[in-house]
């Protein structure tokens, strides 16, 4: 049976379940954007470079807080997703200004489109970044709902548990 997270919100992200997933999420990502229109001719040379950028930012930010694990373990879990979701606009920075350097002749892009197409990555790394944030928001509350319900439950069946012991104790004293 596969480790579940422990109580620290990016546990569950080193599990190759969840880098499967993001990878194929990333691949998904760039078909949609691959197919959308405008993309022109080559949709085969558009799907495997947005492709690249896609998997690179998706990655990049998930080694980024593999490596920063040990400060964000401090950190309340709201504070973490935040900075994730920082660190993620700050790769695509890095990734679309290294693709434009190394790629623009391959992408067939002006320089005045490419600041569109460097918005457009902006725009959907913020999107999915935010729907990752608000998912992660809602899985954290979920998780710990369920340790208060487990805890109450708990609770419950010792304070059940007290009184039987108790008035055992006192019967047999008064016998």
């Amino acid at each position: 049976m596969p480790k579940q997270a422990t109580d620290a919100p990016l546990d569950a992200l080193w599990q190759a379940p969840v880098i499967i997933r993001v990878l194929v999420a990333g691949e998904a990502l760039a078909v949609i954007l691959a197919l959308a229109p405008g993309v022109g001719d080559n949709r085969w040379v558009h799907f495997g470079l947005i492709s690249l950028m896609v998997q690179w930012i998706s990655l990049s930010t998930l080694g980024a807080l593999y490596l920063l694990r040990r400060l964000l373990v401090q950190l309340p879990p709201l504070w973490i997703a935040n900075i994730a979701l920082l660190i993620l606009v700050a790769v695509n920075v890095l990734v679309c200004t290294a693709s434009w350097l190394v790629v623009r002749d391959a992408w067939g892009a002006a320089q005045g489109d490419w600041a569109m197409v460097f918005l457009r990555f902006t725009g959907i790394v913020l999107t999915s970044g935010l729907l990752g944030l608000a998912a992660f928001q809602n899985h954290w509350r979920a998780r710990q709902l369920a340790l208060r319900a487990k805890q109450a439950e708990l609770d419950a069946l010792q304070a059940r548990i007290h009184p039987h012991f108790l008035f055992n104790t006192l019967n047999t004293g008064a016998a």
